[in-house]
C-alpha cells in the first residue's frame, strides 16, 4: 500500500496479500475429496467391492487476507 496510507495508521508501511485455498480439484476424482479415499476392500466371499471414500467432509474453500504492518 502507498507510504501515505499507512502513515494515517501511525506505521512505516503496509502490505495486503490475499490468498485462495482448496478453490479447485485439479484430477478428474468423481468424489467428494481426492485424499479421501481408502484402500479397496474385498466383500463377503472375497468378492471385490471396490475403492470407497472415508466419511469425513473435504477441506473447503477459503479466502485468506494478512494485513502487515511496520511501526
Amino acid at each position: 500500500l502507498p507510504d501515505r496510507w499507512a502513515a494515517r495508521v501511525g506505521a512505516s508501511r503496509a502490505t495486503i496479500t490475499v490468498a485462495g485455498r482448496n478453490l479447485h480439484t485439479w484430477t478428474k476424482w468423481p468424489g467428494l475429496d481426492p485424499e479421501s479415499q481408502v484402500a479397496p476392500l474385498r466383500g463377503a466371499g472375497g468378492v471385490w467391492v471396490g475403492d470407497f471414500e472415508q466419511a469425513q467432509t473435504p477441506q473447503l474453500a477459503q479466502f485468506v487476507m494478512t494485513v502487515n504492518l511496520s511501526f
